[in-house]
């Protein structure tokens, strides 16, 4: 969380390459995944300009949340991967912290804010690692990513032993 609340750049770094991950690697899973994200990414921290004291629900943030959960769920319906009903299901959470702020109006603001940003560091990670995961287990189903250092490609002619 103190990435998140800490420094804007260094959690601005962690999704472009998350996200640029999944866009790369990901498959079209990662490519829906990459584009909704960032663009819920770039919408909310504009959204955070117009309300930025956090000592009310804010609306706008919990509209961009809510459109972001929905997409994550058709893409997590359509893959056949793990990776994108985690990101859902983590996403839920954040959801949800809205929920909590629009209950209990007395809720503090640091809780209303720690609420909604301590599930996007774990988000990220779901993201980078699922995707990278399930990128080295289909080139290795694939026999290989192409050449190697040494010429030779695993899963051909050679074997993938060297002086072929």
């Amino acid at each position: 969380m103190w990435l998140v609340s800490a420094s804007p750049f260094l959690f601005a770094t962690l999704v472009a390459v998350a996200c640029g991950t999944a866009a790369l690697l990901g498959g079209t899973a990662g490519r829906w995944t990459a584009l909704l994200y960032v663009t819920a990414y770039v919408s909310t921290t504009g959204a955070s300009y117009v309300d930025w004291r956090w000592a009310s629900p804010n609306y706008l943030v919990f509209a961009i949340d809510t459109v972001l959960l929905l997409g994550l769920y058709v893409v997590a319906l359509r893959s056949r991967r793990y990776w994108p009903i985690w990101l859902a299901g983590l996403h839920v959470l954040t959801v949800c912290a809205h929920f909590s702020a629009m209950l209990a109006p007395a809720l503090a603001f640091r809780v209303y804010f720690i609420l909604e940003v301590v599930w996007s560091l774990p988000k990220m990670g779901v993201l980078l690692l699922g995707v990278l995961i399930d990128w080295r287990r289909d080139r290795d189903r694939r026999g290989g990513d192409g050449p190697r250092r040494d010429g030779s490609r695993r899963g051909h002619a050679t074997g993938g032993r060297r002086g072929g």
